[in-house]
């Protein structure tokens, strides 16, 4: 059972009842109030609310007409939400709906040619002499990088990571896939400059396993079984109901 925290009136405030208000705190701001003075400072906001509750109930509030309107618009956008969501939650997908798509659309879980590479970004024909002469006497190309690159790349020696064939300019992407892996090219001019290049690693074109991919399929064929359960719904609906569109 829950620790009590205080009681107001008789009816008691727990530590559920704190951790419930933390969670609906976005985690950034969650985060300070984790010391002891803070979480006092949230109980005092519980213990008020609990307080103005009261002495609404001593108001007969439940008897104000403004109150009762607001009432039951909020009974009946409960109603809705709570009959649509009750409704969408009888939509399944199954293991074999999900293999199944996986089959049938290979297409959608290929993987294109990735490349893994570094690279030293420079302004002119001149300055890529130069380091490109440096490498070749035997520097390093990181260190360069750090040196002389101007792509933001430089802090971590060049390195680009990895992407995907086709991602970079055509200039690049050309100069990559005539490399071998560990190779360096020079002279790779684009509108960027001119650019060294150093290929670290080729990952080749390559599908998805069904097991890296089940639940994005799942989650996907989901929303689609309640969209189309949703749009039919409304017209069966539509048939049970009067509808009148007024122009």
């Amino acid at each position: 059972m829950s620790k009590v925290l205080a009681n107001v009136n008789g009816k008691s405030i727990t530590e559920n009842d704190l951790d419930f208000l933390l969670s609906t705190i976005p985690p950034q701001q969650a985060a300070a109030y984790s010391n002891p003075e803070a979480k006092q400072g949230l109980l005092e906001e519980l213990i008020a609310h609990e307080l103005f509750y009261f002495e609404a109930l001593d108001n007969n509030i439940e008897e104000d007409e403004t109150f009762k309107k607001e009432l039951e618009l909020t009974k009946e956008k409960l109603i809705k939400s709570y009959a649509i969501s009750s409704y969408l939650m009888k939509a399944e997908v199954t293991e074999e709906d999900a293999k199944a798509f996986y089959d049938e659309n290979p297409q959608n879980f290929k993987e294109n040619l990735q490349y893994g590479a570094s690279h030293i970004l420079v302004d002119t024909k001149e300055e890529h002499d130069e380091v490109l002469a440096a490498i070749t006497s035997g520097e390093s190309f990181e260190d360069l990088a750090q040196k002389h690159s101007k792509c933001p790349s430089n802090e971590k020696g060049g390195d680009l990571g990895f992407f995907a064939k086709g991602q970079m300019v055509k200039e690049f992407d050309d100069a990559l896939e005539a490399m071998a892996v560990n190779e360096i090219k020079g002279d790779v001019k684009t509108t960027y400059g001119y650019h060294i290049i150093k290929l670290t690693d080729k990952k080749p074109e390559n599908t998805l396993a069904y097991g890296d991919v089940r639940d994005k399929i799942k989650n996907y064929l989901l929303q689609g079984k309640q969209n189309d359960m949703f749009v039919n719904k409304v017209e069966d609906l539509k048939n049970k109901y009067n509808v009148e569109y007024i122009k």
